[in-house]
């Protein structure tokens, strides 16, 4: 567990100008994430140059590394907002602009699920958005994989069951019941041989 401090530099951890937060962040397959004190965010308007920095708490970060009890201050999302508005106002999204894709990657590490939504905006030359998005969803383990499909395939054949079991049996339609009585008749009364 450790602290990062906010920085701005070149986002390669190779300049390490800018600490490379894959050292110290938990999650599912590396460290404990019940010891995760700090949510931080990472912006780069052009995937060269990069600000990190890290939510202090209410309590601050000193006291939130020993106790894990503060709250989140906002600090992570008024940075967010402002590197949207900066972005806004160096008209990120101009005439020349014919393809906007935004990613958002998610992952809960409860049921082990990651998922990937990708939302794209095409801009056509008359003034026209066309838009169309992308999701993908990943089991994390094999054992939640194969979990998965045994529930899958107990609720089809449990579908199944009570598909054919409430199915309504058909009932003799009149046309039907005046055949086969009459083939009765015929066949006991001798006239049909």
């Amino acid at each position: 567990m450790e602290w990062l401090p906010e920085q701005t530099g070149l986002c390669d951890p190779a300049a390490g100008e800018v600490s490379w937060y894959k050292n110290v962040m938990l999650n599912r397959t590396y460290g404990e994430s019940t010891k995760a004190s700090f949510f931080c965010v990472r912006l780069s308007p052009n995937g060269r140059d990069c600000r990190q920095l890290c939510d202090p708490t209410d309590i601050g970060y000193t006291a939130q590394l020993q106790g894990q009890r503060g709250r989140n201050t906002g600090v992570i999302r008024a940075a967010i907002e402002g590197w949207w508005n900066d972005l806004k106002r160096g008209h990120f999204i101009d005439v020349q602009t014919r393809v906007l894709t935004m990613q958002l990657q998610c992952k809960s590490n409860n049921i082990g699920i990651r998922n990937r939504l990708t939302i794209m905006f095409e801009f056509t030359s008359p003034a026209g958005v066309l838009p169309s998005y992308d999701m993908e969803t990943m089991v994390l383990t094999l054992t939640l994989t194969l979990a998965r499909a045994l529930a899958l395939t107990l609720a089809l054949t449990l579908a199944l069951i009570l598909a054919l079991t409430l199915t309504p049996t058909p009932t003799p339609t009149p046309t039907l019941t005046l055949t086969l009585t009459l083939t009765r008749w015929l066949t006991t009364s001798g006239c049909a041989t």
